[in-house]
């Protein structure tokens, strides 16, 4: 067994040394790295103080229309769709704690783009910006329409970002 110890000794150093000229820099360089992919480059006050300015403590069951906000539930891997038929009949999706909360926290939650912005928490649910999963949810709102609420015309109000008139050539 010594014999073998002392035939394989100098291959040992040489993956010692590979070793720490690979280790130390992700030591030391790595842990920055990890903190930035691992944390907002902005913190969720701005966002929960334009919303809560916007909607108040208003809940989603008190929306004059139907609503279709999308977020993504990233503790359960689940798409949210908060709806007021979603918020006004809880038991149809099994998770009142999530559907039957104010439009601020719908608003807030859909906005809450990885990196940018922390999640939203919401009792033990970590929600995350809806464009992870559907970055034009026309499509899922419209399904929603006709399948679950059985409307027959639908009409789409987009309300997102956009980009202004395109630069003169």
């Amino acid at each position: 067994m010594k014999e073998n110890y002392e035939s394989n000794k100098k291959f040992k150093w040489v993956f010692a040394v590979i070793g720490a000229l690979i280790g130390f820099p992700l030591g030391y360089f790595g842990s920055d790295l990890v903190y930035k992919a691992t944390h907002s480059l902005n913190n969720r006050q701005g966002i929960e103080m334009i919303c809560s300015e916007l909607f108040g403590d208003v809940p989603i069951t008190a929306a004059l229309t139907e609503i279709f906000i999308v977020s993504f539930d990233y503790s359960y891997g689940n798409p949210i769709f908060f709806t007021k038929y979603y918020a006004e009949n809880p038991l149809v999706k099994g998770q009142p704690e999530i559907y039957g909360t104010t439009l601020s926290n719908a608003a807030e939650a859909s906005a809450a783009a990885p990196i940018y912005f922390a999640p939203k928490v919401l009792n033990d649910h970590i929600l995350i910006d809806g464009g992870v999963i559907a970055n034009n949810p026309s499509l899922y709102a419209y399904e929603f329409a006709k399948r679950v609420l059985g409307k027959k015309k639908v009409r789409i109000i987009a309300i997102g970002t956009a980009i202004g008139p395109a630069p003169a050539l």
